[in-house]
């Protein structure tokens, strides 16, 4: 499926093909079912907590950027989901939330802003109680909070060659590039500076990480 705001014969009723892309991601992850793969052409969207099936892949062109809105996407309950290659910022709460399901894939995306400090801090890249997955290459920073999240029962998740940078609660010294309190993790390669806590936190509830 494809997706492309700026095309004049976008149409969120049509095919989403090459021809007739639908003019919003929250109308191609209704349509998409396993095995499918969305590609997002180049221009400027809203977030709407894009929800993909299991077994979806989303990605982006150069050029793809979510601004605003709740989330740019929300998984809940999905295995074996891919998201690659967005630039997320400026949503009112987490820039990418998973929660719950397997083998997620969180690749090259670039991801700055989410929330707002005191009244709404959030994570940019969180989650929770995911049973595998890799988050990888992603750049994360200005964050209201931690720049990459692991927490509940997630494990057997690997990040790496992410770069966490710059994230600031600013009304308590909280933030960390990474943060880490769920079980059998795997931190490996990444890039912290300038976050105002830690830079890789492993914190109560993260035993056995790497």
């Amino acid at each position: 499926y494809a997706v492309d705001s700026t095309n004049s014969s976008c149409s969120d009723a049509g095919p989403g093909t090459a021809l007739q892309p639908f003019c919003t991601l929250v109308e191609a992850a209704k349509k998409a079912q396993t095995g499918d793969t969305v590609l997002v052409n180049a221009g400027t969207y809203t977030g709407t907590a894009v929800s993909p099936n299991s077994g979806v892949t989303f990605t982006a062109n150069p050029g793809v950027t979510i601004s605003g809105g709740t989330k740019a996407f929300s998984v809940s309950a999905k295995s074996n989901v891919t998201i690659s290659g967005f630039t997320i910022t400026g949503t009112s709460s987490y820039g990418i939330y998973v929660s719950g399901g397997s083998n997620v894939t969180i690749s090259d995306n670039t991801e700055s802003f989410a929330g707002t400090p005191v009244s709404g801090a959030a994570a940019g890249i969180y989650v929770s109680n995911l049973a595998g997955g890799l988050i990888d290459g992603n750049v994360t920073h200005d964050n209201s909070a931690h720049g990459i999240y692991l927490s509940g029962s997630t494990t057997g998740v690997t990040v790496q060659g992410n770069t966490s940078y710059h994230n600031a609660y600013q009304y308590e010294r909280n933030a960390n590039g990474i943060d880490d309190i769920a079980p059998g993790n795997s931190i490996i390669g990444n890039v912290t500076y300038a976050n105002e806590d830690t830079g890789i936190n492993i914190y109560t509830g993260g035993n056995n990480t790497l």
